[in-house]
């Protein structure tokens, strides 16, 4: 009996919205809603967006064709977001292109920042890879002195010089 009325005394979980899967206005597609206790619709918890899906995204928008580039004959030609950013950093380097230095700068700065988050970053140094083989990376390095800077006339420990009062003479009374 003690044990049902605590039952009834105890705060219940709240209740969690029930999904329901519902047909698109297209007829082929699924989309999920989500319904509270009382029967409305509530908005979805919006989640972070994984590392692996925001890298994936920049790689499709690297690789998304352009129409508007035209090529040395003035015919539009398609190429890749990627192949177009290039060839603008090549025509920077070869003097090209006559801009504000600053702007150039800024946009070389800004291909370089983009390659790395989206294409991966540059390749490590072969002690970064075997400090990462291991899982230790930290070392300890021991730094002796070398032998030859140190005077070795301050080095040689002097040794102790007998008190004055020891050279006194013994006089005797009678």
């Amino acid at each position: 009996m003690a044990e049902e009325i605590s039952k009834e005394n105890t705060p219940s979980e709240p209740k969690k919205p029930t999904e329901l899967v519902v047909r698109n206005s297209d007829g082929v597609t699924f989309s999920t809603r989500l319904k509270n206790e009382k029967g409305q619709f509530v908005k979805k918890e919006k989640t972070m967006t994984s590392s692996r899906e925001l890298t994936r995204r920049g790689r499709l928008l690297l690789l998304r064709k352009r129409k508007d580039t035209i090529d040395i004959d003035g015919k539009p030609v398609t190429v890749s977001q990627y192949d177009a950013m290039t060839q603008y950093m090549i025509d920077i380097a070869l003097g090209k292109v006559d801009d504000d230095p600053k702007k150039l700068t800024a946009a070389v700065l800004a291909y370089e920042k983009v390659l790395k988050r989206l294409l991966g970053t540059e390749p490590k140094s072969d002690e970064d890879r075997e400090a990462m083989k291991d899982g230790n990376t930290i070392k300890f390095v021991l730094i002796q002195p070398p032998s030859d800077l140190i005077n070795k006339a301050k080095a040689q420990i002097e040794q102790p010089k007998k008190p004055a009062f020891v050279d006194a003479e013994v006089v005797q009374q009678n």
